[in-house]
């Protein structure tokens, strides 16, 4: 199984109009750590993280007032997505043997900038481009129709996501409101 983990930290900032070095001072007068900027930084970052020090992570996290679970964003892969038995390859032997390596490396924690960027491309550029193709030439053959014309259903659909997105984030309130319809939904679900 391959794990990557993100950090949300830059935005969780943002929501409070606070900055890293804010954090930081925060974190080390109520509790005495020594809080190094790249750690926080690297929280913030748009790369996945691959170590981090979690007495850090567990002081932003009660600072800010928030779980881990909305400080970090976990990506678990299922070895047999990587390579499933029921669809076709969409990596080359080569670089289903380099997915598996790079995987094994995260996991041990050994992993280079430079290998997690090659992880990355890899699953997401090659892997999830490879796939997405498979899946709308699928779909374009199911429904009769070309493929040209899925794609541009699938970007027309990507394009409104995005932009409800950035109307969500544009607003903090509007993230809070739609976090608390989340949870009274999933609270009214399991009574």
């Amino acid at each position: 199984m391959g794990v990557i983990v993100f950090g949300q930290l830059e935005y969780l900032l943002r929501q409070r109009d606070l900055t890293a070095a804010d954090l930081k001072r925060q974190i080390e007068e109520q509790y005495g750590l020594d809080v190094d900027m790249a750690a926080l930084e690297r929280l913030a970052g748009h790369t996945s993280l691959h170590h981090t020090d979690l007495k850090v992570v567990g002081a932003a996290a009660s600072i800010l007032e928030v779980s881990l679970d909305d400080l970090l964003l976990v990506v678990a892969f299922p070895a047999d997505l990587i390579r499933p038995q029921t669809e076709p390859s969409f990596l080359t032997p080569e670089e289903s043997r380099r997915l598996t390596e790079l995987f094994n490396r995260q996991d041990e924690g050994k992993i280079t900038k430079a290998e997690q960027r090659e992880l990355e491309e890899l699953v997401y550029d090659k892997y999830g481009q490879r796939s997405i193709e498979h899946s709308q030439r699928n779909e374009a053959k199911r429904r009769g129709v070309p493929i040209e014309e899925v794609q541009r259903e699938d970007d027309e659909r990507i394009a409104k996501a995005m932009k409800h997105r950035e109307w969500l984030h544009a607003n903090p309130r509007r993230t809070q409101e739609l976090a608390e319809r989340v949870r009274k939904q999933n609270a009214s679900a399991s009574t």
